[in-house]
C-alpha cells in the first residue's frame, strides 16, 4: 500500500507521450526541415538516412502510429482545415449580424409601441380637458379638512 497512488490504477490506459509534431503545419514544416537537412548530406549517407526512415516509419504503422511524412497529404489536410475555418468565420459573422439585425428591429418596434402609447395617452387626456373646459370652468371643490391630501393629486 505504501507505493499505491490516485493516480495509478488498474482502470486506467497510460499512454506514452507522442513525439514529433501534433498539428498539421507543425509536421509540415518538419518534413520541409528534414528534406532540406537530407538534401545537404552526400548521396551515400542520405540513401542511408532515407531507407532508415522507411524502416522506421514501417514499424510505426504496424504499431498503429500515424505517420505524417507526405507532404501532399499534409498541404492538403492543411488547405481542408483553412477552407473549414474561412467557412466558420463567415457563419459566424452572418450569426452576428442576424442578432444585430433582430436586436435592431426590437428596439424600432420598443420604440413604435412607446410612441403610439404616448400619443394615446396624450389624445385622451387633451380630449378630456376640452371637453370638460366647455362646460365647467372650475373645479370642484374638495371636502373640507383635505386640503392637504396624502400622496398629491393625480394628474
Amino acid at each position: 500500500m505504501a507505493n499505491s497512488s490516485p493516480k495509478t490504477s488498474l482502470h486506467s490506459k497510460v499512454r506514452p507521450r507522442k513525439k514529433g509534431p501534433q498539428d498539421v503545419n507543425t509536421a509540415l514544416l518538419a518534413n520541409e526541415k528534414k528534406r532540406l537537412r537530407l538534401a545537404g548530406l552526400d548521396d551515400e549517407k542520405r540513401a542511408d538516412i532515407e531507407e532508415k526512415d522507411l524502416w522506421l516509419n514501417a514499424k510505426k504503422r504496424a504499431h498503429g502510429e500515424r505517420v505524417r511524412d507526405d507532404n501532399s497529404l499534409l498541404k492538403k489536410t492543411l488547405k481542408r482545415k483553412e477552407k473549414a475555418k474561412k467557412k466558420s468565420e463567415g457563419e459566424w459573422k452572418e450569426r452576428k449580424e442576424g442578432v444585430a439585425k433582430s436586436q435592431a428591429m426590437k428596439q424600432e418596434k420598443r420604440e413604435e409601441n412607446l410612441k403610439k402609447r404616448r400619443d394615446e395617452k396624450g389624445g385622451k387626456g387633451k380630449g378630456k380637458g376640452k371637453s370638460s373646459s366647455s362646460g365647467k370652468k372650475s373645479k370642484p371643490k374638495s371636502r373640507p379638512g383635505f386640503e392637504g391630501t396624502f400622496g398629491g393629486k393625480k394628474k
